[in-house]
């Protein structure tokens, strides 16, 4: 075991975009929301808090989870675990920095972050009502067109030869830029979906001049992604992407026949070769790739092969669980089938990561480094703007009626009231409120927190060996 003198807490960071939504990726511009750390003090008992979640990840590596709270897991070096340890009875800081013989400075900056991480609360029970995490960025998805090159089975978007006009994606960006200041927001992230937005390259060009130069003017971050199924992507239009700082979120459902069965070209055939060829082309010019796959019935036993060419490559994997929408329903795999497939998957990774291969997979609508108490910000941090000023709340709803849309804190379904990881689940896609995927997600949902947590354990051991090797080497 490594013997670190300086406890050392690190919360749990994601990786990767989503064919989502969600838009809970940035829920958060700090880790840890709670409020309790001004209560903190190196005179004033604490105690452990009772229900936490622990996994030892071996290496001197701890994770820790308090699933009552709206702070993200956390993984603690030995040092920091006999720290969080002798507060098993109420005690001060002061005294537990004695016993253990740590450094005084760096246990109190520890365990002023213990508590914010809601490991350590004050034995008098005097812990604050902590609020819902404040999102950090205001994400607007732009539907640049609802035509589209390929003629997927599960898609939601009317296919059809309709595009956005210049002036409609300004002004959505106008009114997204009036909406995040006026909730007090500090970035925008812009999704430029479809159908297919390569298709209106020209347009998304203009758009994202247009974005660039009004973030400038109001001081905010900009960040971008284009959603695309790669068909189109060629070297000129990666040099754009790279060379402007936009990410590449590329869908892929598999590697085998389920992806032509799934995603055929809109005039019939496989689809698999361009998307292959996409995938050669940006990593021969060294641009790194989001992957992102709808997990369904017909592709669910190729997953494995997915993620492993994604770790291999060192892209991140999004697995999104298939939403039928109203129907479709034949596309929904099966729980009991989905649960043994990503524990294959697992192990996968586990290997993977021990050959210093990543990062991990992510798991569907699962954030940890936000956890909440609601599964998307749809309507709250999240608006989808299509052609012809279309609005709605989620994308799924571009065309459709949204009145009924409402993402309700997870805390008002009693179906949840009992389930240890709730916050992190939030309840499910509003759209889907059958709790078809729930028992999938309680099985999953610790594997996939030990995974990320193995994966960030292995770049701080990679961080910290490179200065060694490098004066190894002077």
């Amino acid at each position: 075991m490594e013997n670190l003198e300086i406890p050392a807490l690190i919360p749990l960071t994601e990786e990767g975009e989503q064919d989502c939504a969600c838009g809970r990726e940035s829920a958060s511009a700090s880790p840890f929301p709670s409020k309790e750390s001004n209560q903190f003090s190196l005179l004033m008992p604490l105690n452990q808090s009772s229900g936490l979640y622990r996994k030892d990840l071996g290496h001197g590596w701890v994770l820790f989870h308090n699933p009552s709270k709206f702070s993200p897991p956390s993984i603690l070096n030995s040092s920091a675990c006999t720290l969080v340890d002798a507060f098993q009875s109420p005690i001060s800081p002061e005294r537990a920095i004695q016993m253990t013989g740590l450094p005084l400075e760096a246990s109190a900056s520890f365990l002023k972050e213990a508590v914010q991480a809601g490991l350590l609360v004050p034995a008098d029970g005097s812990s604050e009502l902590e609020e819902p995490p404040n999102p950090h960025a205001l994400t607007l998805w732009l539907a640049l067109t609802f035509n589209c090159n390929l003629s997927c089975r599960y898609c939601y978007v009317p296919s059809m030869p309709l595009s956005m006009t210049e002036g409609e994606g300004k002004r959505a960006v106008d009114w997204a830029i009036a909406k995040l200041k006026e909730q007090g927001l500090k970035a925008l992230k812009i999704k430029y979906a479809g159908g297919e937005p390569l298709l209106c390259f020209d347009l998304l060009k203009a758009i994202h001049e247009y974005a660039q130069r009004k973030a400038w003017e109001e001081n905010l971050e900009l960040r971008e992604v284009v959603l695309t199924n790669g068909a189109l992507l060629e070297h000129e239009t990666l040099a754009f992407l790279r060379g402007e700082g936009i990410a590449v979120m590329l869908s892929i459902d598999g590697l085998g026949s389920e992806q032509g069965l799934l995603r055929p070209l809109a005039g019939g055939g496989d689809s698999l070769p361009l998307v292959l060829r996409a995938i050669e082309l940006a990593q021969s010019e060294g641009s790194k790739l989001f992957l992102s796959a709808t997990v369904t019935s017909l592709n669910l036993e190729g997953l494995p092969k997915l993620a492993d060419l994604a770790m291999d490559l060192g892209w991140p994997l999004s697995l999104n669980f298939y939403r039928p929408n109203g129907g479709g329903v034949a596309l929904l795999p099966n729980p009991g089938r989905l649960v043994e497939v990503f524990q294959e998957i697992g192990e996968l990774v586990k290997e993977r990561l021990g050959q210093g291969k990543g990062p991990a997979p992510n798991l569907d609508l699962i954030h940890p480094a936000s956890p909440s108490p609601y599964p998307c910000q749809g309507g709250i941090s999240f608006f989808a703007f299509g052609p012809g000023g279309d609005f709605a709340p989620c994308p799924m709803l571009l065309g459709k009626s949204s009145a009924s849309f409402k993402p309700s804190p997870v805390d008002e379904d009693p179906h949840c009231w009992t389930c240890f990881w709730r916050y992190l689940c939030g309840g499910g896609c509003p759209l889907l409120r059958n709790h078809h995927y729930c028992q999938a997600y309680r099985e999953l949902i610790p594997l996939w927190l030990e995974l990320k947590a193995q994966a960030q354990r292995v770049m701080i051991t990679l961080a910290r060996r490179l200065p060694r090797a490098l004066h190894a080497l002077a």
